[in-house]
């Protein structure tokens, strides 16, 4: 006689589910406790009943596998726009699924695939990204195509995304002119890697920026900082800006060269007016945390000059070492050689008043909103787009022959189809002439703590 056979699976099925349960039960409750962040990316794209995706699914997947010496994983999900989940789609959206998969095993991509059908990507978007991950798996960015397309329709999805990014704390990077990006040659010593510091994120581009020069496409790219200040003069400013190049030294990120500019209200004002709120609520997140030092790269603007505040006291005692000891790293040297360029612009039209102080646009008396409430958003929704095109010319003028230029993206300024209209005009016209960009917003949870 014979025994059955039996389909029970292996013990080692068994103690693989049991641990990875346990891991993950065990990440979701020291999430708090993580002192560095890690890009856990959600690739959010779309692709349309009846088409191959084979383009977009490559495109995003290898930009994001740039990212990934950051140790992160990442979770890739198409939306498929079909009004019916009939069979024929739910057979594309496996196809679909599969040739991601595909892609990830030749990128090199740790993570997960999936394929949503929906009527509408703004419909897809918010359910994926309500949705996505379990436990400690859970995306923490959101990366997206950026509409080339001038549709309202595609703007106003777009936009829709960025207010679902933003209420579930997730940081998003918008990629222009992903489709003309070669992202298999590799960069010579000549490329460049600018990124433009307006206001916000500091760190954050920063960081997103060194973690690409990691891969070997852009692992001989310079990465080049400028950052816009006003109601500051030239002296204040070239010290922020040496502020800022020792920083990253002491770091061990790079010598890096800076360029503080300095710029009208108008010409950064879609990047001041929520401003408050923004560093309160990071401000906020950092003591919960119990974090009272200060962080290791400065994310806002203004923590440059309050460094270059309390440098200015240190150096008033006399000086018991020579300034070169800042850039010793314990090896014995005397010293490293003198650190990146900084260079101080003055693009402002209006002459500097010295009795103005401070470093964002602020209306004397105004009564500031608490945390938890919303900003009045501007009247007028910067519609004019004079200044940001006298900001363009300036961007331009430094970057046009970037290989990517990492910039801040403004918060969105509603999601009616006039508003998301008005913003991406902007956008797009501040942007204008350059040849690939990294839009990037925080969530202002990302923690760096680089000390060693």
């Amino acid at each position: 006689w014979k025994v059955e056979d039996k389909e029970w699976g292996s013990a080692m099925d068994g103690i693989t589910f049991r641990l990875a349960l346990s891991a993950l039960v065990q990440l979701e409750q020291s999430q708090h406790q993580h002192v560095n962040w890690r890009p856990q990316v959600l690739i959010l794209y779309r692709i349309q009943k009846d088409r191959q995706g084979i383009s977009s699914h490559e495109g995003n997947l290898r930009f994001a596998s740039q990212l990934r010496k950051g140790r992160g994983f990442c979770m890739v999900a198409c939306v498929l726009e079909s009004q019916e989940r009939d069979e024929q789609a739910q057979l594309q959206a496996a196809r679909e699924k599969q040739v991601i998969k595909d892609i990830m095993v030749n990128e090199g991509i740790e993570g997960f695939a999936e394929v949503v059908i929906a009527p509408s990507m703004a419909e897809g978007a918010n359910y994926i990204i309500q949705l996505t991950g379990i436990g400690g798996l859970v995306p923490n960015t959101v990366l997206v195509d950026w509409p080339e397309e001038s549709e309202d329709d595609m703007f106003l999805d777009f936009v829709k995304i960025l207010g679902f990014a933003s209420t579930a704390e997730k940081a998003v990077l918008a990629v222009k002119g992903l489709k003309d990006m070669s992202l298999e040659d590799v960069k010579g010593e000549q490329s460049t890697i600018d990124v433009w510091w307006m206001i916000h994120d500091g760190g954050f581009l920063i960081l997103l920026s060194w973690l690409l020069t990691q891969h070997r496409n852009w692992r001989q790219s310079q990465i080049r900082v400028f950052t816009l200040a006003e109601n500051v003069s030239e002296d204040r400013a070239k010290a922020a800006g040496e502020v800022l190049s020792r920083t990253l030294r002491e770091r061990r990120l790079f010598d890096v060269d800076v360029e503080v500019i300095l710029a009208d209200d108008a010409m950064i004002e879609p990047y001041t007016y929520d401003w408050t709120l923004r560093v309160e609520g990071r401000h906020h997140f950092l003591s919960s945390r119990g974090q009272k030092t200060a962080e290791a790269i400065p994310w806002e603007i203004d923590d440059l000059f309050v460094v270059d505040e309390l440098t200015a006291t240190t150096e008033a005692r006399p000086p018991q070492n020579s300034t070169r000891s800042i850039c010793s790293v314990g090896s014995g040297a005397a010293a490293e050689p003198p650190g990146g360029l900084v260079l101080v612009s003055d693009c402002r039209e209006e002459p500097f008043d010295e009795c103005r102080r401070g470093h964002v646009m602020r209306k004397p008396n105004e009564s500031l909103p608490s945390l938890g409430q919303r900003l009045p958003m501007p009247s007028h929704d910067f519609t004019n787009l004079e200044s940001c095109t006298r900001l363009n010319q300036v961007v331009l003028s430094r970057s046009s022959e970037a290989e990517l230029v990492v910039l801040n993206l403004p918060q969105q300024w509603g999601t009616e189809a006039p508003q998301a209209r008005a913003f991406m005009a902007y956008c797009n016209a501040l942007t204008a002439g350059l040849k690939r960009v990294v839009f990037v917003h925080s969530s202002g949870h990302e923690v760096f703590d680089l000390s060693n």
